[in-house]
């Protein structure tokens, strides 16, 4: 908590002198907001229900309406919004092996209006950064057009005499392992056991922070500076609680699982990443031969962190060594 503040009251010197009334969140946006909450889910830390908060309406909007004033034009949010109590539930039905469990965090539900009214304003940024076929957690964009695309392309290739294939990659506890600063160009150092980790994992610490300087250019030069303050802000000195104990955990990667925020945080970042990838798809002569004789390019489609790769191949020998390659 104290830390939390310390850097609050550093970043203080930064504060925009002057927004306009277009920079800031109306009333109108809180209780927008507050009829949009789906009821009868669970609350965070301060017991405060989506069907009470939704119920309660204009009486509400006022009070957080305040709060909301107050951090936009501060640029920091309170440290109870930066966390929540973690839990762990199984992705697959009765199991109990820990590979199978992902973390959901419960998160004030005044703190989730908060990050869905700064998603709201971050979301036409990464619109236009995103890749044309990086479609989940937009508007207006269906499972189900991937589906056609590769069932299209597969179709081509079939007319074509060509072999075809998918390579699927789901990146394993994406929303948990995101380095953030990637992102957001945060001037703090890494920490100590984040680079350990890193390094434990075959990263090279002093390259990934000259990649932050590359990455994070779009965010610093587009995003204007009171919500690049507020996003920044709200990535920084994160927390979770567990059941069982009265202790908290900071951290300093990944975003919350559970909070409007992730997912678009994580797209904005997967921006550089599908980049990167399609630069080295280019390199794989195989591919790149297959997909001459298609006569379209099949670039990757993806759905937040699950990413599919349409392999298309002029002889079926290719196919299994083009897919180890990829």
């Amino acid at each position: 908590l104290k830390k939390c503040h310390a850097h609050q009251q550093a970043q203080a010197h930064d504060q925009p002198l002057q927004l306009s009334l277009e920079q800031l969140p109306s009333r109108i946006d809180v209780e927008n907001r507050l009829q949009r909450l789906t009821p009868y889910r669970a609350p965070g830390m301060d017991g405060l229900s989506p069907q009470f908060l939704k119920q309660q309406g204009a009486d509400a909007a006022e009070p957080i309406f305040q709060l909301a004033l107050k951090m936009w034009l501060t640029g920091h949010e309170p440290v109870q919004f930066k966390g929540g109590r973690l839990f762990s539930i199984s992705k697959k039905a009765f199991s109990r092996d820990v590979s199978h469990m992902r973390g959901i965090m419960l998160i004030d539900v005044i703190g989730k209006v908060m990050h869905a009214i700064m998603r709201q304003r971050f979301l036409p940024y990464v619109l236009r950064w995103r890749h044309p076929l990086q479609l989940g957690g937009f508007p207006k964009c269906t499972t189900l057009f991937a589906t056609h695309y590769l069932k299209e392309v597969h179709l081509r290739a079939q007319i074509l005499q060509l072999s075809f294939g998918v390579l699927f990659l789901d990146v394993k506890s994406a929303f948990h392992s995101m380095i953030r600063q990637l992102l957001f160009g945060d001037d703090v150092d890494l920490p100590a056991h984040l680079l350990r980790l890193l390094e434990d994992a075959g990263c090279d610490p002093s390259q990934l922070q000259q990649e932050i300087s590359k990455a994070s250019q779009a965010f610093l030069q587009q995003v204007p500076v009171h919500e690049q303050r507020l996003i920044k802000d709200a990535h920084h000195s994160t927390w979770f609680c567990i059941p069982g104990t009265t202790s908290s955990f900071e951290t300093s990667r990944g975003s919350r699982p559970g909070s409007p925020l992730a997912d678009i945080a994580f797209n904005a970042m997967m921006v550089k990443v599908l980049t990167k990838f399609q630069e080295l798809l280019q390199t794989i002569p195989a591919l790149q031969n297959g997909l001459c004789h298609l006569g379209l390019p099949a670039p990757p489609v993806t759905w937040v962190d699950d990413v599919a790769v349409p392999i298309v191949v002029t002889e079926g020998r290719l196919l299994e060594p083009t897919i180890q390659q990829v």
